[in-house]
């Protein structure tokens, strides 16, 4: 047997009528991405101490935290998936309810549809967002898993 989300299919299709034997070993569904309030946990996806989360997002290829510091802030983290690489950037807050970062003439655009990266006005990449939440007050939004 196998774990697709929460439901068990069997391997072998002929056996999709038989209960598995109690002796199977339990499947624990572990999140590869965990996050709390500070962003996503064992990352650099993350907000340091004297920062708040306010948007937490997840892409097939990225993880992204916007935070905002003491003095009112926000700076981007994030992390691409594929070989690790961070960025931590200042951010700001968009009219459109988005969140934009700049780092060496390349913009990354945070929403709770996707991650744009732009340069010069070209697309570099856009990722839909897989999980996005929004923590406008001291109680998390969520806005998103699809």
């Amino acid at each position: 047997m196998y774990a697709v989300g929460v439901r068990m299919l069997p391997d072998d299709p002929r056996s999709a009528g038989q209960r598995p034997h109690a002796s199977r070993a339990a499947v624990r569904m572990v999140n590869p991405y965990a996050f709390d309030q500070a962003g996503f946990v064992d990352s650099d996806a993350r907000c340091r101490d004297t920062q708040t989360a306010r948007a937490i997002g997840r892409t097939a290829g990225s993880l992204v935290v916007i935070c905002l510091d003491r003095s009112g802030h926000f700076e981007y983290h994030g992390v691409r998936l594929t070989d690790k690489a961070t960025l931590a950037a200042r951010a700001e807050k968009t009219p459109q309810r988005m969140f934009l970062a700049r780092n060496h003439g390349v913009d990354y655009a945070v929403s709770p549809t996707e991650l744009l990266v732009t340069s010069g006005g070209a697309v570099v990449k856009r990722e839909p967002m897989v999980e996005y939440r929004e923590i406008l007050s001291s109680s998390p939004v969520l806005v998103a898993p699809r």
